[in-house]
């Protein structure tokens, strides 16, 4: 199997995301999606990032674990509000 340059699952996992994020929040309990890394050292470990409310809600069963090679991260964030503009 060919290893992909980090560019590219970087690439990959935007898109999936981009895909993805919708129906992920839709579901009660996420509170954001991103791309990052699960091993900043590591520029291979490109994962799928999906923040939650609280890691206990019994609808985050619905989260994947991963999509297609991308590994999905479920990590708590609690309650996220957009600040006021001025």
């Amino acid at each position: 199997m060919k290893r992909r340059a980090p560019a590219d699952l970087r690439k990959q996992a935007e898109q999936l995301l981009r895909r993805h994020s919708p129906q992920w929040m839709a579901i009660d309990g996420v509170v954001a999606c991103g791309v990052g890394l699960s091993d900043e050292r590591n520029p291979r470990s490109v994962v799928i990032k999906i923040y939650v409310r609280r890691l206990n809600l019994p609808s985050l069963r619905r989260l994947p674990k991963k999509v297609d090679s991308i590994p999905i991260v479920v990590e708590e964030g609690g309650e996220i509000k957009a600040l006021p503009t001025r």
